[in-house]
């Protein structure tokens, strides 16, 4: 009688080129290593000093981050429920494997078809399966590497990487993004795969997140990315997991406990809800414990397959059949069983292109905090002697574009610190000083730093609180002057560095109505 582990390790064959996959149908990651080896990985550190341990450790994370998009997206979730439906007909129409591998073709045939849409190359020779797999390997490299930048992760590519499967999406997007694309990937591919067909989403909303230049607001980049779905890709929208869950009054077992742990952790505040998509090499030490619902372990000779159920299974009190281990792994050598056979589309050869990025660290964004007693000059020189220092290096100078916020102490002014005539005088003078200083402050959806730069060149009586904490700006004529000299300082700037001004300024002019943001644009694209 044929067994689970027969399926899910032939003896002989421990993976062939593969270390570990991930099962469609259950979400469970298949693991070609021994409990021992196991347990040693579980000791080391993210950041392994050991290349071999290391690269362990960075093919689990790979895999969970496979899981992670069954749990939050729609592509992945439909795409998991599929194939465990598929599964559990093939499982309660025949009950053993042995009648289900007999009967495997008629299977077979229903589960294909889904495969193909996985593989298939679409716009621009990629396939669904490319994104998630060039996502899957940056996220690796950034978890494991956390000093990691566009430069070295490139280099990584080149030396690590011989299929497009695994860098294709990235480069694509570096092509329309820059450096840009090494934090923007995963929001994008995120977003893209909420629809039916992530491959015909993914070239817009890289179009839509480049309007947005280096900003780091990603909530304001996901609702323009969703509204852009609703869009332009309304019939194909699925949403994210749980929302397919919520549309169909139904939800994939072996995965919901997962996806409502993700949920606890979001509402509990331990995980921002954006890092997930946005930024998924941040929290997935967080996650770990809620992402499962299986490991499965190489067993030794004559022993069974190790199950390593994630911690979340491990603490549950109510009983489930379909979530004990022995289930799962009876549900995962079924789903294997039935797309044993299906041949892999092939992949294509890795494009090897020389290193483009500029910089080599992550960006994060630099917070000036001024108090009210460093109002004065000697901190407009501190800034100015900073951006300098930045601007001795030209690679540091795109590195910080757009990734500086000036602030003013919370505890020091009630309202909105624009009303101080203190603090609209220092920041008058810091333009005074570096007049292309909007190149590098943080463009976010509450306008700040364009509100500290209008507010700064009003005359006092335009200036006034607004009795909600914030203030009334009126426009003047020599407000509006002041600041189309300093977008025209700022947009020449961003031209001699090879940015486009548009792109890097026009979220500032969110503030200001229609008339006159069309107006600032112009002087944008005129200087």
């Amino acid at each position: 009688m044929l067994k689970p582990n027969q399926v899910l390790f032939p003896e002989g064959n421990r993976g062939g080129d593969i270390a570990a996959d991930t099962d469609w149908a259950t979400g469970v990651v298949r693991l070609f290593m021994h409990m021992d080896q196991w347990n040693t990985v579980l000791s080391l550190p993210n950041d392994a000093d050991d290349s071999d341990e290391r690269y362990t450790t960075e093919i689990i994370t790979h895999e969970a981050l496979h899981v992670l998009h069954m749990l939050t997206t729609g592509y992945a979730y439909e795409l998991s429920l599929t194939c465990y439906e598929l599964a559990m007909r093939a499982v309660k129409e025949c009950g053993t494997l042995d009648k289900i591998y007999i009967n495997r073709e008629k299977y077979r045939s229903a589960v294909e078809p889904h495969f193909r849409h996985l593989e298939q190359a679409g716009p621009d020779g990629l396939s669904n399966l490319d994104l998630m797999e060039s996502v899957a390997f940056l996220v690796q490299k950034r978890a494991h590497y956390p000093a990691m930048g566009p430069a070295s992760y490139e280099t990584k590519l080149n030396e690590e990487i011989f299929s497009q499967r695994y860098r294709g999406a990235y480069d694509i997007a570096v092509a329309f993004l820059g450096e840009d694309a090494f934090e923007e990937l995963p929001h994008i591919v995120s977003l893209s795969l909420m629809t039916s067909n992530p491959v015909e989403a993914f070239i817009p909303l890289i179009r839509l997140f480049k309007q947005f230049g280096s900003s780091p607001d990603q909530m304001r980049k996901h609702q323009a990315g969703i509204a852009l779905l609703n869009e332009k890709f309304g019939d194909t929208l699925l949403g994210g997991a749980w929302e397919r869950i919520y549309r169909k009054r139904s939800a994939h077992p072996l995965l919901l406990p997962a996806i409502s742990g993700c949920a606890e952790l979001v509402k509990s505040k331990k995980v921002p809800p954006l890092a997930i998509l946005a930024r998924p090499h941040s929290v997935l030490d967080e996650l770990s414990s809620t992402l499962g619902p299986l490991v499965l372990l190489e067993p030794r000779a004559g022993e069974k397959p190790a199950a390593w159920p994630a911690a979340l299974w491990q603490g549950r009190e109510e009983f489930d059949e379909r979530l004990e281990p022995a289930s799962v792994q009876f549900v995962c050598a079924v789903s294997m069983l039935l797309s044993m056979e299906i041949d892999p589309i092939p992949e294509q050869e890795a494009s090897v292109r020389d290193v483009s990025a500029s910089y080599d660290r992550p960006r994060e964004l630099v917070i000036l905090e001024v108090l009210r007693h460093e109002l004065n000059e000697e901190t407009v020189d501190h800034l100015a002697d900073f951006i300098a220092s930045v601007e001795s290096d030209p690679s540091a100078v795109r590195h910080m574009r757009g990734m500086l916020a000036i602030t003013f102490s919370d505890d020091e002014f009630e309202g909105s610190p624009f009303v101080d005539g203190g603090v609209r005088a220092f920041l008058n003078s810091a333009y005074d000083r570096v007049p292309h200083l909007l190149y590098y402050l943080v463009s976010e959806s509450r306008n700040s730093a364009m509100l500290g730069c209008a507010a700064a060149h009003s005359p006092n009586g335009a200036v006034k609180p607004d009795g909600k904490g914030g203030i009334n700006l009126k426009m003047t004529r020599a407000m509006l002057k002041e600041v189309r000299l300093l977008l025209r300082a700022a947009a020449v700037f961003s031209r001699q560095r090879g940015d486009d001004p548009l792109v890097q300024l026009g979220s500032h002019l969110d503030l200001f109505q229609d008339s006159h943001r069309t107006m600032l644009r112009k002087e944008i694209a005129e200087s």
